[in-house]
Order: structure tokens, then C-alpha cells, then sequence
């Protein structure tokens, strides 16, 4: 998704089937990309998943931006693993609830491994027990393990820790990437669709973002007609 700056509207431009999720093939795709806007694509923040691969490319190819990791992502694959691990639902919503993990994205990042995770620990516990919620020990260690090995050595805090981004930005980024993958969810009646159902569908999605532009631009456009009739 980029920016259109007529309209101010984040609308979703390239949709790329790959065989590959290595960095060469995110270079090959990022080349493409920028060859296809006739190398004028220069962004000064990437929102993307947390892949190596892409996070490589995109710093090959866009030096210049801010790479942001998407909370939404973050967030699901936690939640993922959690379930993988064994932690009950119940556990791992308490977990999730605003104001427990979700701390350690707004904390300074030098507070995260030490202080930050201590707090994090110690405040899900006492929650699980005002619940009535087990607490599973061995499956939390388990947990946390794999938080250390993923998100403080794998990928760098600087990537999902949003301490000192504009409240503005990282709403701005998150929210709509979110919004706009539960509404390519939602398209698809199948979650594995045919390759006809995926042209159409993707056309169907791209056709109504123009047609959002253009009624947005129309709005701007009579806008600023009127603001000049008044001024004259």
C-alpha cells in the first residue's frame, strides 16, 4: 500500500505472487517495483511483516526509510505461538489484554530485556489469579524463551518497539494495514482460493479503491472550487 497525496488516501497499488520468500526474490520484486513507478519511488517509512528476507531487501532497495514492524503481525504471531506452546485461551487473552505484553512496545527500548519483560511477567501472573486463570509456569518459560530468541535477537527491537514514534504514525501505518487484511480476508470465500477466484476477487478489490480516489479527488476538487469562489 502507498500514500496517494491527492486524496491523502492509502490504497493498496502492487499484489505479488511469489514461489520464494528469500531476499533475492524480495530484491528482484522491490527492483520491479520501483522500475514500474519509473524509480521515483522513494518512501520514507515501510511497514511490513516480521520476514528477514523482506526486512533485508527493503534496506537494500530503500536505504533511506524507517522500517517499522506491523503491530497487527506482531501481535498475530505471538498470539500464535501461545497457542502452540499450550497456553490456554484465557491465559493468552490476559496476556494480550491492553496494558499487559503490549507494554514492552512503548517502553524504551533499552528497558525491554531486564526490567521491562520482569514487570510484564509479574503482571500477568497477578492477573491470571484475579481471574481464577491457571498459571502454567514450564509453558510461560517456554514462552518466553522464544520471545528472546525472536523478538530481542532475531529481529531488532527498533522493529515492533514504537517508544518515540509520533502516536500519529504508528496509528496511521498499524490500522491501516490492518484494516486493509481483514478486508482481503473477508473477500475470499475460501481460504484457498483458485487462481481465477484470486484475478477476480483482486480486480474487484482494485476497482473499488479507484473508484474511492476518484470520488475522494471529486470531493477535494469541488472543495477547493468553493473555498475560491469564496475568496473572490
Amino acid at each position: 500500500m502507498v500514500q496517494d497525496r491527492s486524496s491523502g488516501k492509502y490504497v493498496p497499488v502492487f499484489y505479488v505472487l511469489t514461489t520464494h520468500r528469500t531476499s533475492p526474490t524480495y530484491n528482484s520484486l522491490f527492483h520491479f517495483i520501483r522500475e514500474a513507478a519509473n524509480n521515483q519511488l522513494e518512501p520514507t517509512e515501510f511497514v511490513c511483516d516480521f520476514e528477514r528476507a523482506l526486512i533485508d531487501a527493503v534496506g537494500d532497495q530503500f536505504p533511506n526509510a524507517d522500517v517499522i514492524g506491523c503491530l497487527f503481525h506482531f501481535n498475530q504471531a505471538v498470539r500464535i505461538k501461545m497457542r502452540k506452546i499450550g497456553i490456554s485461551n484465557s491465559a493468552a487473552s490476559i496476556a494480550m489484554a491492553i496494558g499487559v505484553l503490549d507494554m514492552l512496545t512503548v517502553l524504551p527500548i533499552d528497558q525491554i530485556e531486564g526490567p521491562g519483560i520482569r514487570w510484564v511477567k509479574r503482571q500477568n501472573k497477578e492477573r491470571c489469579r484475579e481471574n481464577g486463570v491457571t498459571y502454567v509456569r514450564s509453558r510461560w518459560d517456554i514462552f518466553w524463551r522464544y520471545f528472546k530468541r525472536t523478538w530481542l535477537e532475531l529481529y531488532d527491537p527498533v522493529l515492533w518497539n514504537v517508544h518515540g514514534l509520533t502516536e500519529r504514525l504508528v496509528a496511521r501505518t498499524n490500522n491501516l494495514l490492518e484494516r486493509f487484511n481483514r478486508e482481503l480476508n473477508a473477500a475470499f470465500s475460501t481460504p484457498h482460493p483458485s487462481m481465477a477466484m484470486f484475478v477476480a476477487t483482486i480486480e474487484a478489490l482494485a476497482r473499488e479503491h479507484v473508484a474511492l480516489l476518484d470520488a475522494v479527488r471529486v470531493d477535494v476538487l469541488t472543495e477547493n472550487n468553493a473555498r475560491l469562489f469564496n475568496c473572490l
